[in-house]
């Protein structure tokens, strides 16, 4: 899923604007408090919660202002990079990437869903047969971590 180049170079250009902010003089002279730091790098948190929600580029972000509070200029350089590597990330395909594990099993779990429609739709079938195939498809993707297979001691 190709990103928007107008994100990544909003992302670069916050974090720019956060890195000179940090090395500024108010805050290098502490005139800038803490509480001051979260407004400064807003845009930033907020850009990270819509576009990278969830993720560690988000909680590292997020972890630069709340461990980071005594140090302003620490929290907002923190905040820039976790811009700029989500912008790298970016760049190189990554966002909305999927694993061939993952798209193996969505593929099967549609499959799987497109049979039980077809049971459904089949007056012929017993309507506990659609039932069975859809319990055991959710049983299997549920379960299956939990009961790997594996050897005795």
């Amino acid at each position: 899923m190709a990103v928007d180049p107008g994100l990544i170079e909003w992302a670069r250009s916050e974090a720019h604007r956060l890195r000179t902010l940090a090395i500024s003089g108010p805050v290098q002279d502490r005139m800038v408090v803490p509480a001051q730091a979260c407004g400064l790098g807003s845009a930033a948190l907020e850009f990270l919660r819509i576009h990278a929600s969830g993720s560690a580029f988000q909680s590292a972000a997020e972890a630069a202002f709340t461990l980071r509070v005594a140090n302003v200029g620490a929290g907002l350089d923190g905040a820039a990079e976790s811009l700029d590597a989500w912008a790298r990330y970016a760049e190189d395909g990554l966002v909305g990437a999927v694993s061939d594990d993952a798209q193996a099993r969505a593929t099967a779990s549609t499959d799987l869903m497109e049979q039980v429609q077809q049971l459904i739709s089949d007056k012929a079938v017993h309507p506990a047969a659609s039932v069975v195939l859809a319990g055991a498809a959710l049983w299997r993707s549920s379960c299956a971590p939990r009961f790997s297979r594996a050897t005795s001691p």
